[in-house]
């Protein structure tokens, strides 16, 4: 896959304003608050592949109701 790109900054902003915990969207996404948080930060470091964090990020995306 190749290397992309999103506003990470955006989305925890998002999150916060909405008032929403990390552990809160995690479980609604079926997710750990870690994932939350290494997508926050743009990292990979709690996924198992870019495809999987992908997948998730999408999910997540969607969640805060951006697009």
């Amino acid at each position: 896959m190749d290397e992309f790109t999103y506003n990470f900054e955006l989305l925890r902003a998002t999150r916060e304003k909405k008032k929403i915990k990390a552990q809160s969207i995690a479980v609604d996404l079926c997710l750990s608050e870690r994932h939350i948080i290494s997508i926050e930060e743009n990292s990979l470091q709690y996924f198992a592949s870019n495809s999987l964090k992908y997948a998730s990020l999408k999910k997540y995306i969607a969640a805060l109701g951006l697009k």
